[in-house]
């Protein structure tokens, strides 16, 4: 006797798979059914069960939505923490610090603020000493509590009121105040969009 199981997988992207469970025969033939199902994104599911008995064949259509908490990054965003990212890696996207945070901003965020060690990487990053030598503070307002600034760093030579992040052996001396008006690439980072 056929015992039928369930089994739980979450896919993240577009996927489809079809399942023939195995055929159940009784007195008046065979019975075969056909599961197929489509992730058509994260958090959607379509499924068609195919129902054949002695040839003659029936079909079911469903469509699920698999969770309501989802959320999704626009194209060109990574999902990452429950924070969308934006990476500026094209070898001709440079930006000034204004004019990386007007981007991010047109896109509904801004940007990164780095309150985490994973989050350090090498671009403009949202924090500024513009408003008062010296006092540095994030994007939001925060004055910066911990730094990994680069040693004999932030200096101010030249006027320097912006922070970026620079590759280092030691990531944890990898900042440094930089002219806002030089062309560095540049992280944004915004909330991400609800699926429903």
């Amino acid at each position: 006797m056929y015992s039928p199981r369930l089994v739980t997988t979450k896919y993240s992207k577009p996927t489809q798979h079809k399942h023939l469970i195995p055929p159940v025969k009784h007195s008046g033939g065979e019975v075969m059914i056909w599961a197929s199902f489509t992730v058509t994104d994260p958090g959607h599911l379509a499924i068609t069960v195919e129902l054949t008995v002695n040839s003659s064949v029936s079909r079911l259509s469903m469509h699920s939505k698999t969770c309501d908490g989802c959320k999704r990054c626009p194209v060109g965003w990574i999902l990452m923490n429950s924070v969308c990212y934006y990476f500026s890696l094209k070898s001709n996207e440079m930006k000034t610090w204004k004019e990386s945070r007007d981007f991010c901003q047109l896109q509904g965020g801004d940007l990164i603020i780095i309150d985490s060690q994973d989050k350090e990487v090498y671009f403009w990053i949202g924090l500024s000493d513009s408003k008062e030598e010296g006092t540095w503070k994030w994007l939001d307002g925060t004055f910066l509590v911990q730094g990994y600034w680069n040693d004999g760093e932030p200096n101010n030579l030249n006027d320097e009121d912006c922070a970026a992040v620079y590759p280092r052996v030691n990531f944890f001396k990898a900042w440094n105040d930089v002219r806002c008006g030089v062309r560095r690439k540049w992280i944004c980072e915004k909330a991400p969009e609800s699926m429903s």
